[in-house]
């Protein structure tokens, strides 16, 4: 009796002992599923914070500036939706602009940062703007205008001749291509619309440049008419042939011709669009002419005495004239 007393006795010990077991077993789980709650909590923090941090970097934002959903799923939805809307409206993430390569431009253009060439740009104004396009410079979906070159980089020119500069904008595709035509010295010379006109001797640059900063320049050189430029002036001409030879010891004939028996002639035949830009090459070729003259005397003779010369000067059709030292 006493011994089954103590079994009872015993097993009413143990069962409060396995309740125990039981409740402490279910503060254990509790405790997981709070720390696995805390730790997909902080995971999913960081892992939106990754993605805003990217979003806003794709978009070329500030950091701060989309922060007002951080730490929800649904503003971080919406912050991906609003991406993909920039990236298809301005080509900031999302689909991509593709690729243009120049054929004029040494490098890749692609996006908002490059260069390249274009065609001739439009109107030409003095000291004001050339409007070929929109706005210069990078809008959401713009391209900038990464060059400009000029058809000439140095260039002659007469007082009151004048000659058309024409300034290419690079890339084709730019938004703006307007240029601003400047002069570096307006006393020398003049740019209006792309025409430059020679107003006095001197060297001025002119310049064709862009809103954003690109340009491109040409020196010119002006100077004043001589004898020796188109339209020439014969006589001048003439008279300065004339003294060179005898100051060369040459005898003046002015009977002799080019149709003069046993007569010699050296010729020289004066081009407008050569001689313009280069007037001293017609002196020295006249002057040439009387040395060479004056050097067959001394070859053939030992001296120049006795040797005589003429000049002639015939216009042609084009009011161009063939310049002939005659000797004999």
């Amino acid at each position: 009796m006493k011994k089954k007393e103590k079994q009872v006795n015993s097993s009413q010990e143990s069962e409060p002992s396995q309740g125990q077991t039981d409740l402490d077993g279910q503060e254990e789980q509790r405790k997981k599923k709070k720390l696995a709650v805390i730790i997909t909590a902080i995971v999913s923090a960081i892992i939106v914070l990754i993605i805003t941090l990217c979003s806003i970097f794709l978009a070329g934002g500030q950091p701060g500036k989309d922060e007002a959903g951080l730490g929800t799923s649904s503003a971080i939805e919406s912050q991906m939706n609003s991406d993909e809307s920039d990236g298809q409206g301005n080509g900031r993430g999302g689909a991509q602009k593709p690729v243009y390569i120049d054929p004029d431009y040494n490098g890749i253009i692609s996006g908002e940062n490059f260069g390249g060439q274009t065609d001739a740009a439009g109107d030409r104004t003095d000291n004001t703007e050339t409007n070929n396009g929109g706005l210069d410079g990078q809008t959401d979906s713009g391209t900038n205008v990464g060059k400009v070159t000029l058809d000439f980089v140095d260039k002659k020119l007469l007082v009151g001749k004048t000659f058309t500069l024409t300034a290419r904008v690079l890339p084709s595709h730019a938004d703006n291509k307007k240029v601003t035509w400047h002069s570096s010295d307006e006393t020398i010379a003049t740019v209006n619309r792309g025409v430059v006109t020679g107003k006095s001797a001197g060297v001025a640059v002119i310049t064709a440049a862009t809103e954003g900063g690109r340009s491109a320049s040409c020196t010119v050189t002006v100077r004043t008419k001589t004898a020796y430029d188109a339209p020439y002036q014969p006589d001048t001409i003439y008279q300065d042939m004339i003294a060179y030879g005898t100051q060369k010891g040459l005898v003046l004939d002015t009977s002799l011709t080019t149709n003069s028996s046993g007569v010699q002639f050296y010729e020289e035949y004066t081009g407008n669009s050569w001689y313009e830009d280069a007037p001293d090459s017609l002196a020295k070729r006249c002057t040439w002419m009387l040395d060479n003259v004056a050097q067959k005397a001394v070859d053939r003779t030992g001296s120049v005495n006795g040797y005589r010369f003429h000049v002639v000067l015939n216009a042609d059709n084009n009011g161009e004239y063939h310049i002939y030292v005659v000797y004999r």
